[in-house]
């Protein structure tokens, strides 16, 4: 059970673990695909579910940072060393602890994460089926299938969160993807990155402002854009997920069509949307 605290964006106690659910999904769809004759990444498999079994203990035994970062960093380097080449290991440390964690630390209100996860794995499949990744494509539609399906159980009003059991699993899922990816083609991997770049650069950018405050990183804190959105009057959990959402669909379709370029008008205004909402409200009292 989630119990709010001076973090939450949530007022009642809502049951978590819904991610444990999504598991199971991903599960048989992957199955089916193997069924049907597709290769599944299986190294990808084992390194997501044992990443989402840490999340699970987190979820019952809240198990430290250094434990939950180190079995983050492991994980990444030996799903590197089994997907092969030099580099991959070193990216794995580093790519997926920072993936994980950055949508864990976004997974705190209702839609977030699913669209998030649901934007993330329409492009990964048609990237990864396009170089010939077609387990990796399977992999992907199969967690578009669970993040599409927890939707109604979270929006608009929460009947159940993903828990770190699920936000560790779509991360995953998205880190071993890319790190699979970066194995074969590189520059496909980067790419992998465009949907997930709100993501990143709300993580990023919070992580920045609190270093130049001189806050503690450890501690915890309502400073991320989307928690400051939230906590505008009148504005409701599912609006800032559907911006979000939006977001990361529109900026990979207008890099696809543009370049890069086009990606950072669309963060900027994301980033700056609560002061210039600040500003825009004390403008009018």
């Amino acid at each position: 059970m989630d119990v709010p605290n001076s973090r939450s964006s949530h007022a009642a106690p809502t049951p978590r673990g819904g991610g444990a659910a999504c598991f199971g999904g991903i599960a048989v769809g992957l199955a089916v695909a193997r069924l049907a004759g597709v290769q599944v990444p299986v190294r990808v498999g084992v390194g997501t579910a044992v990443l989402a079994a840490v999340g699970y203990l987190d979820d019952r035994y809240q198990l430290s940072a250094v434990r939950r970062l180190g079995a983050q960093a492991v994980t990444g380097a030996a799903v590197g060393l089994a997907c092969g080449g030099r580099s991959t290991p070193i990216v794995g440390v580093v790519l997926v602890p920072t993936i994980v964690n950055s949508f864990n630390f976004m997974d705190g209100i209702n839609g977030i994460s699913g669209g998030q996860a649901s934007v993330w794995s329409v492009f990964a499949a048609s990237r990864l089926e396009k170089i010939g990744l077609v387990g990796d494509a399977a992999f992907a539609h199969s967690m578009l299938g669970a993040s599409i399906g927890f939707l109604p159980w979270n929006v608009p009003s929460a009947k159940v969160f993903l828990g770190d059991v699920g936000s560790y699993l779509f991360g995953a899922g998205i880190a071993f993807e890319t790190l699979e990816c970066w194995s074969n083609n590189k520059f496909e991997a980067l790419l992998l990155g465009l949907p997930y770049s709100v993501y990143l650069a709300d993580t990023g950018w919070t992580i920045l402002c609190r270093l130049s405050r001189g806050d503690q990183l450890t501690v915890a804190h309502r400073d991320h854009v989307y928690q400051q959105l939230v906590d505008f009057q009148g504005v409701e959990h599912w609006h800032v997920a559907a911006l979000i959402t939006a977001i990361s669909s529109l900026g990979t379709l207008a890099v696809k069509k543009v370049g890069l370029i086009a990606l950072a008008p669309l963060l900027a205004g994301y980033l700056m949307a609560p002061r210039v909402a600040n500003h825009l409200i004390g403008s009018r009292i």
